[in-house]
């Protein structure tokens, strides 16, 4: 339930209530067959640190949506929307994994 309130709130623009649930989601005990499941929390999460521009935890959960599914940022047009606006912005001490993950999504050639 938790991670569809997650979803919900990000969606609604509450990004400070999904962070505060997101933090409480384990996504660990999820069935391997959920696998997008478990990415999608963490694209949700990036989401809302995205409208509080902390774009190193956006950075943080985008790779860890990566390494659980790594489909999922290819073919997502959030997180692709997501990176483009970080890398307008971007710090590169503050988020050195950026361009990496920008490339290997394909938002970065």
């Amino acid at each position: 339930m938790a991670i569809h309130e997650v979803s919900a709130a990000a969606e609604l623009g509450d990004a400070q209530l999904a962070i505060s649930i997101a933090e409480d989601v384990d996504t660990s005990g999820l069935p391997e067959g959920l696998r997008s499941r478990r990415a999608q929390v963490h694209i949700d999460t990036a989401w809302a640190y995205a409208q509080h521009r902390n774009d190193s935890a956006v950075v943080i959960n985008l790779m860890e949506a990566e390494r659980v599914a790594p489909q999922t940022l290819r073919y997502n047009i959030i997180v692709r929307e997501m990176l483009r606006e970080l890398l307008k912005r971007e710090r590169k001490s503050a988020t050195p994994g950026l361009r990496p993950l920008a490339q290997r999504s394909g938002v970065l050639h």
